[in-house]
């Protein structure tokens, strides 16, 4: 939780600076108090909506699995994503196997086909489904990293003015120098209650960001994982499409 006990003593303090301090340190109370009872939450994604994608080294091979609503996997090249589209809107509520093969595009409807495409890409899925719940994790941590950020920015924002107002103090000839001598350390003592403020959010900004280097990691980890399953199931796609084309089971579709 983002600390606020400081909160009360930085506006008191900045009171002596006339209306636009005030202005800013309510603005930077405010986000502090509001951080403790916000929380972020995390977009959730069905589970059948879950895709994996990689790179084939055929550059003559295309493929998908799905449906009009659901691309389980995808590894489509440049060019054909339109003929991919078009007849997965012709089946929304079937799955099938499409391919594009030396140019050419097939559906195959066959229950057969499909479930050994499945059975061949299901490592693929099911790790596509693990980066998407990383990447899940990494954007819950983004989001709570973007808010320490504005935290940090708006305190720096009344670190600046203070600063200024404590530069204009020592250059000018004050007439009353007691009362100067008073708001000096008025705004010294703010000065260091901004400066805890700040050392208090770079404190909670550091744990976050040692976190989200280490799902960085563990994401492309993940990224070459992908690629290495990709590499060996499309061989076996490739044979199996091309099967399909032989026993008549893989429809051509027209332009």
């Amino acid at each position: 939780m983002i600390p606020s006990r400081l909160d009360v003593p930085v506006r008191r303090r900045v009171q002596t600076l006339g209306v636009g301090l005030v202005a800013l340190a309510v603005i930077a109370s405010a986000a502090f108090g509001g951080s403790k009872s916000s929380s972020s939450s995390s977009s959730s994604t069905p589970s059948g909506t879950s895709f994996s994608s990689g790179t084939s080294t055929d550059d003559d091979f295309s493929y998908a699995l799905g449906n009009g609503d659901q691309q389980y996997l995808v590894n489509v090249k440049n060019g054909h994503w339109h003929s991919m589209q078009r007849v997965a809107d012709a089946h929304p509520n079937e799955t099938v196997f499409w391919f594009s093969l030396r140019g050419d595009d097939y559906v195959v409807r066959d229950a057969a086909t499909i479930a050994r495409v499945k059975e061949i890409t299901g490592p693929m899925r099911r790790l596509g489904e693990r980066q998407g719940e990383l990447g899940r994790v990494q954007g819950d941590l983004g989001r709570k990293q973007a808010k320490i950020g504005t935290l940090q920015a708006k305190v720096g924002e009344l670190q600046a003015q203070v600063s200024l107002r404590m530069s204009e103090l020592t250059s000018a000839a004050s007439s009353d120098r007691g009362a100067g001598d008073r708001e000096r350390e008025e705004l010294e003592a703010a000065m260091d209650e901004l400066n805890e403020q700040q050392a208090a959010l770079s404190q909670q900004m550091a744990p976050l960001a040692r976190r989200q280097e280490q799902l960085g990691r563990e994401q492309g980890e993940l990224g070459r994982e992908q690629q290495r399953l990709s590499d060996a199931a499309i061989p076996q796609l490739h044979k199996l499409a091309t099967d399909a084309i032989t026993r008549g089971t893989a429809e051509r579709v027209s332009d």
